[in-house]
């Protein structure tokens, strides 16, 4: 069975305003199988996100290979790179860098599906329904 996403020889090697080379990623390899699921740990200042945001090119890897369903992710133009980005997703465990605690339930996890031209208004309102319902909420638990 082939990786869902294959990470090869990733790295990012930032320029400070000095002109100092920081590499904050070096080689990272990584395979995760399609149903899979994969937690990055580190201490503060390990590279977890800068992980995250070379792998799904928020930020361009210095060196390396990103596969997502065997298609090479550093390869993608900005068009085809933000349909592929509506299948990934990083989630953070402070809740609050993920989480906006003033806004309801229901219009967070909408916010995808209006980014990226999902359905109308209806259909987003089933949609966070059914994915309320899929943790055992109600419906009316989005507002």
């Amino acid at each position: 069975m082939s990786a869902l996403v294959a990470v090869r020889a990733l790295a990012k090697t930032f320029v400070t305003d000095d002109g100092r080379h920081v590499q904050a990623l070096a080689g990272v390899d990584l395979d995760v199988p399609a149903r899979g699921a994969v937690g990055i740990v580190g201490e503060s200042g390990s590279g977890k996100t800068t992980f995250g945001r070379a792998l799904l090119r928020l930020i361009e890897p210095t060196a390396g290979e990103v596969r997502f369903q065997g298609a090479d992710l550093l390869a993608l133009g900005p068009r085809e790179l933000r349909r592929v980005r509506r299948h990934m997703q990083m989630v953070f465990q402070d809740p609050f860098g993920s989480i906006n605690p003033r806004q309801r339930v229901g219009a967070m996890l909408a916010e995808p599906l209006v980014v990226h031209g999902e359905g109308d208004r209806d259909a987003r309102r089933q949609a966070v329904a059914d994915i309320l319902a899929a943790v055992g909420l109600r419906p009316e638990d989005a507002q």
